[in-house]
Parts: structure tokens; sequence; C-alpha cells
């Protein structure tokens, strides 16, 4: 109401300026001065400073906009949460460390224990990259195995003289050559990369005073795709971050050129007019939440500093949370929230029972002699299903998807395979998602969520039963 009537005011002067004028009775005296000073003031200042007003908005508009869509995901270009920030650049450097990994030659006798432990799927296309961090040579180089390509563990414990003998032996003991040194390695070699990508992007931020960087295409994303353009897929996390386009820096500066405009206009205007009263309120926005201010905009409405996209998820969440944290649907439930909603996808919560055979027991050695790589059949069996009709994805659900490979594998293996009894924690009809186990107790883990649709086809040996025995648990079998 206060700036219809102010602009009803400023009209009504306008077009009583010629009545003025023409009753003026001094021919140039007073009258006519304050008719030129009216005509001034409210006529041709006032238009002058809406075309001025409509010219800089226009300019600050682009600008803001692309402040507000150039970031990660086409998110904003700024840090908003701090501790997701840096979470996210550490989980970059650990990606980078199992595509190394996963390029790496080990020695056969453990190269699948290393890589499953590691979930080191697939090699991404590192182009451009540098990969060597703090040592003179490179993690593939220096892990490399240097044992004789036709030598055979299983041979070796047989006839040591027959295979090598304390040659071999003395060779085994090199860091690359046995489990341990391999495992030290890799984790040193993790922790590297996890360390340079967190400290790149904190050093990035704190030189932008809270900006990021614009970039090209993310290059190689967690869920295998290379898309042009900022824009990722809600599942994926970027592995190898594009050029940088437009610096930090200048995003900073822009954005706050754009502030300091707003306010510089304010201190040298002098009329009391719907321009100003408009700035005063874009001005205020902008400043009370720069991700939502829209610069064409703000002069006609003021945005609400709120997010709905959170009170949405919360309520999904919330119906969620009915389910029981323990149900097998309570996941799927928590991602379809973030997918409807758009809001980022939770790490997954940890187990609240150990694997299998727990932390301390290790698979028992002979475990690829005893029941050899059924990798090939797990892999048909897969495509058999994608053939019916199902499709398979990291946020597919654990039951009954996931589990279906599992089921149609056992079925075209044979030769007594079937399930892991489980009925407690990530389990499907009692038994364990991702697990083939034989009466004798052997288990194998078949699916590895390193993958690009997270259910790639493996063949890796677990052990269960209890700590100190001999890795199996044919008590936990149960028939198809």
């Amino acid at each position: 109401m206060f700036k219809r009537g102010l602009l009803i005011i400023i009209l009504i002067a306008l077009l009583a300026t010629p009545v003025f004028y023409a009753t003026a009775t001094d021919l140039g005296g007073s009258w006519a001065q304050a008719t030129a000073f009216i005509t001034k003031e409210f006529g041709l200042d006032l238009v002058a400073r809406v075309i001025a007003r409509t010219l800089l908005n226009k300019m600050v508009s682009g600008l803001i906009t692309k402040i507000q869509t150039g970031g990660e995901g086409g998110k904003p270009a700024f840090v908003q949460n701090w501790r997701n920030f840096q979470t996210d650049a550490q989980y970059r450097g650990e990606d980078v460390f199992r595509s190394i990994l996963a390029g790496t030659k080990l020695c056969g006798y453990f190269e699948k224990d290393i890589k499953g432990l590691f979930k080191a799927g697939n090699e991404l296309k590192s182009l451009g990259q540098n990969l060597r961090v703090d040592n003179f040579d490179p993690f593939k180089l220096r892990t490399n195995c240097t044992m004789p390509s036709n030598f055979n563990i299983a041979n070796y414990q047989k006839d040591f003289a027959g295979n090598g003998g304390w040659n071999a032996w003395s060779r085994m003991l090199e860091p690359q050559n046995n489990y341990y040194g391999a495992l030290f390695g890799s984790l040193d070699e993790a922790a590297r990369q996890r360390n340079l990508e967190a400290q790149a992007g904190a050093q990035e931020a704190q030189a932008g005073s809270g900006y990021t960087s614009i970039r090209g295409a993310c290059k190689n994303q967690l869920a295998g795709t290379v898309q042009e353009g900022p824009t990722q897929p809600s599942q994926a996390r970027c592995t190898f971050m594009g050029k940088v386009f437009t610096p930090a820096d200048l995003l900073g500066k822009t954005a706050a050129s754009t502030i300091d405009k707003d306010l510089s206009w304010l201190v040298t205007s002098d009329e009391l007019s719907e321009v100003v009263i408009n700035v005063i309120t874009a001005s205020i926005n902008r400043l009370a939440n720069l991700a939502t201010s829209k610069a064409a905009n703000d002069y006609a409405t003021a945005p609400e500093v709120r997010d709905p996209t959170q009170d949405n998820y919360k309520a999904c969440i919330n119906s969620c949370n009915a389910l029981g944290a323990d149900s097998p649907d309570y996941q799927a439930c928590t991602l379809q929230c973030s997918r409807d909603t758009g809001a980022p996808i939770p790490e997954p919560i940890p187990p609240t029972e150990p694997p299998p055979g727990g932390a301390e027991v290790p698979p028992p050695a002979d475990a690829l002699t005893k029941h050899s790589d059924k990798s090939g059949v797990v892999s048909a069996a897969k495509q058999e299903l994608i053939k019916e009709g199902m499709t398979f994805s990291v946020s597919s659900p654990e039951c009954p998807d996931r589990f279906a490979i599992t089921k149609r594998a056992v079925q075209k293996i044979g030769e007594g395979a079937g399930y892991l009894d489980k009925p407690g924690g990530n389990n499907c009809e009692g038994k364990a998602v991702d697990i083939i186990a034989y009466p004798d107790g052997y288990i194998y883990d078949i699916l590895s969520g390193s993958a690009a649709d997270g259910n790639g086809p493996m063949w890796s040996p677990t052990g269960c039963g209890p700590t100190g025995g001999n890795g199996t648990c044919p008590d936990r079998y149960r028939v198809p």
C-alpha cells in the first residue's frame, strides 16, 4: 500500500506540472522554476534511474545465476555444509585410490582378497591426472607382483623345493609379494590420496572465501559415467574433477561486487521513488540467502529464506522409521526419499552385526581350489535377469533385486550350492543377500558394490565360523 500510494503521488505531481506552469503569472519566476525542478527530480531523473537499474539487473542476473548453479551437481558454487564438503573431498580421494588399485597387478594368491577388501572393482580412465603422491614411484609400480609369472602358491605348498624353494620364500617376504605388505601399502596409499583431495578442496574454498570454482565436465564418476556439464546423477560422485573454468576467488569478488552495487545505489539515491524501494528489498533478499536469490525477480518480491527440500525429506524419513532400521525395506525407503525430494543420499548405516565370518576369521586357504571361480556363472545369471526385464543400479534394493542374482546363480551352479543363514541385519528371506554357501561350510561373496551398477559379479572367498576356527560354517548352510 505504501509503495502504491507513493507512486500515485508522483504521478499526480507529474500530471499537475502543466497546470502549475499555465497559472504562473511571473513569466519565468518562482512557478516556472518549481515546474523545472519537479520535472527533473520526479520525471527525467526517475526515468534515467529506472533505465540504469534495468541494465544493471540484467548484468547482475547472469552473474548470480552462474554462481547459484555453477557448483558440483548444479548446486551453488560455494560451501553450504563444511563437514559434507570436506568429507566429499575425502571420498573422492578414496575413489581415486580404488581406481588405482583396480588397475594394479597384484600377486594372484591374494589379489581378490585385497581388491575385494577395498571394493576396487573398476579402473577409471585417468588421462591427464597426476596419481603419484608423496613418493618417487607410483603405487602400481611399488605394489606390482614380482613373483615369476608361472608361480602357483598351491604347488609351492605341495612341493617346496621344486617350486622355487628358499629363493621363492625370500621373494615372498618382499612387501609387494605378500598379503600383509600389500595391505599396509594399500592403506598408506589410500590415506595419501584421501588427504590430497581433502587439502585441495579446503585450500580452494579458503582461497575463494567459501566459494568453489566453476569446472568443466566431471570425469569418471563413481557410477562410471561421463557427462558434459556440471550436472551429475544424484547417486554419482566425481572421481576426477573437471578443469577449472572460473576460479573461486573471482566468483567471490563478483558476488560481493553485486551486493556493493546495490548498497552504493541506496547511498547515492536522493529520490523517493519505486526504484529505491525495490532496490532495498533486493539487497535484503540477496544478503539473506544468496543460494536462493534470483536477480531477475529480487526487485519484485522477497523469497522466503527456507529450504523446503529438507522439510519434505525429514517427513519422508519419519515414515521410513516406522519400518524399523533392521527392516530389509528400510534402506530402499530412505533412498526413495532422497530421489523424491532431491536431498543428498545419506551414507549407508554401518551393519549392526559383524560380517559372516567376523573381521578376525580369514577364509580357508584352499577356498578357490575347493570350489573354483564361478564369477562367470554369476555374470550369466545377472544377464539372464536383465534380459527378463530387471534393471540394476547402485540404488537397487538389496531385497529382492540384489538377492535375485544370488538365487539365479545358485540354480545355475548346482553342485550343492546354497545360501548362508542370516536371520538378522541385512538379509532377504532370512539369508545373506550376496553370499553363496556350500554344505562343507565354504562361503563366497558374489557381488561387488564398487561396480558401475553396484552389482558386479565376482567370486571372493569369505571366512565364517568362530574365531580361531578353520573359516567355515557348515551349520549355517541352507539348501535352495
